[in-house]
């Protein structure tokens, strides 16, 4: 429960509180983008091998990415 009427040192202290919040927040969701993209690169790279493993094969042209002609630009 805050007072009705903040001071601006108290509002000074509650801006520095959101902001160190939000940079708290903005770290855990960075960390966590990184947990995911490593997670599913580990996955890939594992699925790759079993893969391999499985099927000594070249692989097939479907999993090159095909290149377009480059669309003018006006």
């Amino acid at each position: 429960h805050f007072p009705t009427i903040l001071f601006p040192s108290g509002l000074e202290y509650q801006r520095q509180q959101l902001i160190s919040e939000r940079q708290q927040f903005h770290l855990e969701q960075l960390k966590a983008a990184e947990f995911r993209a490593r997670q599913n690169a580990h996955q890939r790279l594992a699925a790759e091998q079993q893969q391999a493993q499985q099927t000594p094969t070249p692989p097939s042209p479907q999993a090159t990415p095909t290149t377009t002609s480059p669309s003018p630009v006006n």
